[in-house]
């Protein structure tokens, strides 16, 4: 969800998942899954009970960062990974080719959509 949101605890982080959707979106349309019959796919987790959230305090921006990080999971308690499983599999047998899901709070998958999406004959 780093990506789909303003996230100043980790920009580097959030611009590389932003990056990510940018390349499901374009892979997943018209051209290349005509071409290739590869559907391309996009889970966006919410904050999931992984390594990655025992960070250390020294590899934040400082120390108001690491304040930060830690009330936003004081607020948001982490799904468990079973949860992100079980959308992948979901997503993989019912989503279509270039499509974004958000899974958060261990709820179903949920298809994300943009509104200004451009009309293009690609």
């Amino acid at each position: 969800m780093a990506a789909l949101h303003r996230y100043p605890l980790a920009p580097i982080y959030a611009s590389a998942k932003a990056g990510i959707i940018a390349l499901t979106r374009s892979l997943g349309c018209g051209p290349h899954y005509k071409r290739t019959k590869i559907k391309t796919l996009a889970i966006c987790p919410g904050i999931t009970s992984t390594a990655i959230l025992d960070v250390k305090e020294d590899h934040f921006l400082g120390p108001a960062y690491f304040r930060m990080y830690q009330d936003l999971l004081r607020s948001s308690p982490p799904q468990p990974i079973s949860a992100v499983s079980n959308a992948v599999i979901k997503v993989i047998k019912e989503g279509r080719s270039g499509s974004l899901w958000a899974v958060e709070h261990s709820r179903e998958p949920v298809e994300l959509n943009f509104q200004f999406e451009p009309k293009s004959k690609l």
